[in-house]
């Protein structure tokens, strides 16, 4: 769980620093791609019995809320930065 708030930051800070506008749905899919492999990790948890159903499940959903809300937020123009 530390891990996906370390990667969600440092992804945001990513797309804070820019001050051209666009949109970047490309962040989008990368970001799925590593929400659905922490999904896969739960789930792998839970089948080895390390995890309960209950905590399975709220991981899973908060996962999936943190997918919906990256996909939104990199949909929204940002500034992006031409000194890189």
């Amino acid at each position: 769980m530390v891990k996906m708030k370390i990667a969600v930051s440092f992804t945001l800070l990513l797309i804070a620093c820019a001050p051209e506008r666009e949109r970047n749905p490309k962040a989008c899919i990368e970001m799925a791609a590593v929400i659905e492999n922490f999904n896969l990790r739960h789930r792998n948890a839970f089948e080895e019995g390390r995890i309960t159903q209950e905590e399975y499940s709220s991981r899973i959903n908060e996962n999936d809320n943190l997918k919906i809300s990256f996909c939104l937020l990199s949909l929204v123009p940002v500034e992006r930065n031409t000194n890189f």
